[in-house]
């Protein structure tokens, strides 16, 4: 039985500019992972994860930075 794939592997080599921006993405989704994540278990406040998903708009608003990912990255 062959082996079955949706899709290939390929290399791929990015350029200085590219892995800086994608070093970017991994530290903003990272920042905004730890600090969410953070609030929901902080006994003090009570939240959840859609009441987080309509803070996010005003928290990009807030830190340019976080806009540099696209909106589908920051998803589940």
């Amino acid at each position: 039985m062959s082996a079955f794939y949706l899709s290939d592997k390929i290399r791929i080599t990015p350029n200085k500019k590219a892995i800086d921006k994608l070093w970017a993405v991994s530290y903003a989704c990272k920042d905004v992972w730890n600090r969410l994540n953070g609030e929901r278990y902080d006994r003090d406040k009570k939240t959840n994860y859609y009441h987080q998903k309509k803070q996010l708009p005003l928290l990009k608003q807030q830190h340019p930075a976080l806009k540099v990912p696209s909106s589908q990255v920051y998803r589940k």
